[in-house]
């Protein structure tokens, strides 16, 4: 009797194993073990080049660890098997972002959002790109949509705050800071930024109040130990 395999019998042992090791390397990354986790990537990808989600998430463990030119070389190759994959056009505009090519992070943003109308994270990250390029009535725009689309998402509040800071709206900026404070008490960012629009308007005694609430909720953030020591010493003087 042959002890030869088959094609299919090979097939089917070679998807068992790339399964496996595809869990393996998940599992590490969910531990935030990225760099163990890239080691499983880098194997993974030797043994099932052409599953773009393993490319994908070898980008998104280089972009944890810095490793922005890497990563989007990996998402490169991701797309390059599957031009659809919404995750790798989002990781692909990080990983550009981080390393200042905003016009071209924005490209990629985008064909994520075109590929995912819903997928909130590249449209919110737009906003962030168009923030950046100081277009804050387009990035409120964006940051808006955002919120229609899930405005249990504090974040897109605080952005929005910003953008009208920038603008020096501090009246309006206050008020998305304290809507981000409402959806997510223990961010110390909202807290913060309040404070620093609070000391635009005159107000120093409440913006030590937003200082502390900061403090109470993250301790350890050194920027508001700064600018409440900063500010109490000016009020001593």
């Amino acid at each position: 009797m042959s002890s030869e395999q088959t094609d299919d019998e090979f097939e089917y042992e070679r998807t068992e194993s790339c399964e496996a090791a595809f869990n393996e390397c998940m599992g590490l990354m969910k531990k935030e073990k990225f760099l163990e986790a890239l080691a499983c990537y880098n194997k993974y990808t030797t043994i099932c080049p052409e599953d773009p989600m393993g490319w994908n998430n070898h980008a998104a463990c280089l972009i944890s660890l810095g490793r922005y030119l890497e990563a989007i070389h990996s998402c490169d190759m991701a797309l390059e098997i599957d031009n659809t994959q919404k995750h790798a056009h989002n990781n692909k505009g990080i990983a550009l972002e981080e390393s200042g090519k905003l016009t071209e992070a924005l490209h990629s943003y985008i064909q994520a959002s075109k590929i995912d109308p819903k997928y909130i994270e590249p449209r919110f990250n737009i906003g962030n790109i168009l923030r950046k390029k100081a277009k804050y009535d387009d990035a409120i725009e964006h940051y808006r949509d955002v919120a229609k689309l899930d405005p249990n998402f504090p974040r897109v509040w605080n952005n929005i705050g910003v953008c009208y800071h920038l603008k020096g709206d501090y009246e309006n900026a206050l008020v998305y800071y304290r809507k981000a404070s409402d959806y997510s008490p223990t961010d110390s960012f909202p807290l913060i930024n309040s404070g620093y629009c609070l000391e635009q308007l005159g107000k120093e005694d409440e913006a030590i109040g937003f200082y502390k609430a900061a403090l109470e909720a993250d301790p350890d953030n050194e920027k508001a130990k700064a600018e409440l020591f900063r500010l109490e010493i000016t009020q001593k003087q």
